[in-house]
């Protein structure tokens, strides 16, 4: 699935609104757009390292939690982390598993 189809499926949702970059002549963009492009990469990856162990919709889960708990990190570290804590995650969830 191409990044911008799983940017959909995942839909982040923020707990407060974030105000707009730029300002009446800049160009406007969310900050968490980034977050959703990253969050997106990170299940793709994720992914293509747990195929056939570790279902689709468990990632895609196991990633929004992961970034719901890194609610405070933001800027560059934030996909890196994600991914570091999503993996762990689900590599504990697929040795439970037997897989």
């Amino acid at each position: 699935m191409a990044a911008l189809e799983r940017a959909a499926v995942i839909e982040v949702e923020p707990r407060r609104r974030a105000p707009t970059v730029g300002g009446p002549t800049g160009d406007s963009a969310r900050p968490d757009e980034a977050g959703v492009e990253s969050m997106a990469e990170v299940v793709e990856r994720l992914a293509t390292v747990f195929d056939g162990r570790v279902r689709l919709p468990v990632i895609v889960a196991g990633v929004r939690r992961c970034r719901r708990e890194l609610d405070i990190v933001s800027g560059p570290p934030l996909p890196e982390m994600l991914e570091r804590l999503a993996r762990q995650r689900l590599t504990t969830l697929a040795r439970r598993a037997g897989t």
